[in-house]
């Protein structure tokens, strides 16, 4: 039996390179940033952060997030006001407008530790910026702030696009020389998770994977980290194609008891749904 799983996928093409286009040319944008944003309401100008020497990467990040934030949290009140009320709201998600800030504060810091949490919010909080993730890559493999990333190692066509195959060069290189042993152990996983996904069950290359991410993983307590890697591994020697399904037991629509193993030998089609 051949389980097929449908979840959420990335964006259309053209919606994922309208972010990908902003993120970018916001890198080469100075004066003109300010422009921009000064012609959205409620967001206040981006100005460089070598204006205030007081103020740290860190807190200028913190407070620019903070303002992110608050405009998603006002958008949406109104946009759940709009349909108590019963009337159209068109009014699109403030993240967009802040992609800019975000990427123009990470080409100002390009190179050091505080354009890390710039790129990371451009990569993952818009979810389409692939660049900024593959700078993160490459620009920033010894970086222990990839911790927070980390997690985001096994799923990396979800960021990169078509450059899996570098990306994958620099998992290699963050492996080898991250000093964080959970960092090394995420990467380890991404690297291999190709495999894990793709390959015969009782191939020699399945089980290299297996036994390179064990070895990532021996005498690191990262709950997470674990149940990640094992449930990957895990789905992949329960759930491919020729093997038993388990077994699935509940009442059918008409409230009768039924098994799946009652229909050992016939074709049968399963429908999982979900109601929230």
């Amino acid at each position: 039996m051949d389980l097929l799983l449908y979840g959420p996928g990335r964006p259309p093409k053209n919606m994922r390179q309208s972010w990908i286009l902003a993120c970018t040319l916001a890198t080469g944008l100075g004066a003109s940033t300010m422009a921009l944003n000064a012609n959205v309401p409620g967001l206040t100008p981006w100005a460089p952060l070598s204006q205030d020497a007081d103020v740290t990467p860190q807190a200028r990040f913190d407070a620019l997030e903070k303002e992110a934030a608050d405009a998603r949290s006002a958008w949406s009140l109104r946009a759940r006001a709009a349909r108590e009320a019963g009337e159209a709201f068109d009014e699109a998600n403030p993240n967009k407008a802040f992609v800019p800030r975000f990427a123009a504060a990470a080409k100002e810091l390009a190179g050091t530790e505080g354009a890390v949490p710039f790129l990371w919010w451009c990569a993952v909080k818009t979810n389409f910026a692939d660049e900024s993730y593959m700078t993160l890559l490459r620009d920033h493999g010894k970086s222990p702030q990839l911790e927070s990333m980390a997690s985001s190692f096994g799923s990396l066509e979800r960021y990169v696009g078509d450059n899996v195959d570098e990306a994958l060069g620099y998992l290699q290189t963050i492996a080898e020389e991250n000093p964080d042993p959970r960092v090394k152990a995420w990467a380890t996983f991404g690297i291999h998770s190709p495999t894990i996904n793709t390959a015969a069950i009782d191939s020699k290359e399945f089980t290299t994977a297996e036994a390179a991410i064990m070895a990532a993983l021996k005498d690191l307590d990262d709950d997470r980290l674990k149940t990640t890697t094992g449930r990957a591994i895990g789905v992949r020697k329960k759930f491919s194609i020729g093997m038993v399904a388990p077994d699935i037991k509940g009442p059918d629509i008409g409230g009768e008891t039924f098994s799946l193993s009652d229909y050992r030998g016939k074709v049968v089609f399963l429908d999982f749904w979900g109601d929230w």
